[in-house]
Parts: C-alpha cells; structure tokens; sequence
C-alpha cells in the first residue's frame, strides 16, 4: 500500500465500509482495475441468529417448551443489538431472555423464547432483532402447534383388597393433565 499525506487522500464511509484512494463506488463493487492504493475495509458487524427459524413442536396447552437462539457477530467489527421484539402481537410466544448491547466481532450471545399455547392449532410469530450490523434486520420465524394435554392416572390399578359389603375403604388417585 502506498504512503501519502493525508490530504492526498479521499476518504468517505458508505454503508459502514471505509474507502480510500479512487473511486468509492469502484472500490465497493471489487472494480478497482488501474487504481493504485485503494483498500476497503469493513467496519460493521453481521449479524446471525442460529437456529434461523425456531420450531417448537406440539406443545400441550397449558405445557410450555423453551428455545435458546444464538446471536452471532460474523462480522470485522463490533455489533451493537438494539432491539428484540415480536413481529406479531402472540399470546403463545415469549421472548424470557433478551440482550441489547455489543457483540464483539466473532463473539455471540443467547437469547430465550417460550412457546406456551393457549389454545389448539397452529401459532406463528416473528422475532425481529435490530442492530446496526450490515444486515440491520434479522427475522426468525417461530412455529408451533397447541394440542389438548393427555390425562394421567396414579396409580393405574387400584386395589382395594377383600372388603365386606358395609365397609368403607378410601385410595388415593391422582390425576393429572
């Protein structure tokens, strides 16, 4: 790379990359043919949401199931996370463990959604991550499906043993859904 004054030099941020030397948008496009000197360098970070779609299965209603997602800074510079939210306003979808602030670049970190249905059939929501990462949005689409809960019996035999006709005898049964 050449050495100059810094006066000889143009610099401009497009897009969070740092051009010096010719063109800015030869620079950005890879087309840098007979410029000497010109380097670009990305200065954001990208961000990744791992799994990219979260699927909870076939919860019971009144049972929940929980899903961590990975926040991963995939970028050459730090990732700062703005916001985390619920595309859709979902009865059934609950982000338990949010995070706002920086991701270094390589770094990661975890978020929690539950998924408790409130009544049968299929639910569907979109969690949107903001950040100022090259890709500013990240949506993660959340499915699951609400089914009746089943029934259990404790003990499944009850015995109550020989007992006269007049005689009261008592057991203990729980039931649970």
């Amino acid at each position: 790379m050449q050495t100059r004054p810094l006066n000889q030099w143009k610099r401009t941020r497009m897009h969070g990359f740092l051009a010096t030397g010719c063109l800015v948008a030869l620079a950005v496009a890879g087309l840098l043919g007979g410029c000497t000197g010109a380097t670009v360098s990305a200065t954001r970070g990208i961000l990744t949401a791992n799994p990219g779609a979260a699927h909870f299965g076939m919860v019971a209603i009144g049972s929940s199931a929980t899903i961590t997602i990975s926040l991963d800074n995939t970028g050459s510079g730090d990732l700062d996370i703005g916001s985390i939210n619920l595309a859709e306003s979902s009865d059934a979808f609950t982000i338990v463990q949010d995070f706002t602030g920086v991701i270094e670049n390589g770094g990661s970190e975890a978020i929690v959604v539950t998924y408790a249905p409130v009544e049968m059939g299929e639910n569907e929501a979109t969690l949107v991550i903001s950040s100022n990462g090259v890709n500013e949005k990240v949506n993660v689409p959340l499915v699951g499906s609400g089914r009746a809960g089943a029934l259990t019996v404790y003990p499944e035999i009850v015995d109550f043993g020989p007992s006269e006709a007049s005689v009261e005898k008592t057991q203990t049964v729980t039931v649970r859904n």
